[in-house]
């Protein structure tokens, strides 16, 4: 409180300034209301953050077991495709065996000299089999590649999707 003390000795006049004293008692009670609404606004602002923090975390879940499921399929599609490709190289392989075996077998009951004049070929009829199994297997292997690779070019695009939305309601 300030005070101001004029007059006589004998007649003293004290005078307060109570102007200064009503503006400081505004002054903290403005400062008093702002605080409190900063507060208030601070509070709405982190429960605004937190749900949407939520939202794009179940929006991440989401997108994950989405991807999970594309990648199993995917998976799932390149084992049957390579798993049908074994079976054909295999009857190629057998095929192979089973006419060279029959060359040999013809060239045996024709005698001793037929029967060595039909090794070579009957050689390369097996590795003609086995290198056309082995093609079928990795035309087998690129395809089921491609088609998993496409599937996690797939799972990117969902999760990237998923993690923009996500960002976009957190901001």
């Amino acid at each position: 409180i300030k005070g101001l003390i004029t007059g006589l000795i004998t007649k003293p006049e004290i005078k307060f300034n109570l102007k200064d004293q009503a503006k400081d008692a505004v002054e903290n009670v403005k400062d008093q209301v702002v605080d409190k609404i900063n507060e208030e606004v601070d509070k709405a602002k982190a429960d605004a953050i937190k749900k949407a923090q939520e939202q794009a975390d179940k929006l991440m879940k989401e997108a994950d077991v989405q991807t999970q499921k594309l990648l199993e399929a995917a998976q799932s599609g390149a084992k049957q495709i390579n798993d049908a490709a074994k079976v054909a190289a295999d009857k190629v392989r057998s095929e192979g065996n089973a006419a060279a075996d029959k060359l040999l077998s013809e060239a045996k009951s024709k005698g001793p000299i037929a029967e060595k004049l039909a090794k070579e070929p009957a050689k390369k009829l097996r590795e003609e089999a086995e290198k056309k199994a082995q093609g079928i297997q990795d035309k087998a292997k690129s395809e089921s590649d491609l088609k998993l690779q496409q599937a996690q070019q797939e799972s990117d695009k969902v999760k990237a999707k998923a993690k923009g939305e996500g960002d976009k309601l957190i901001e």
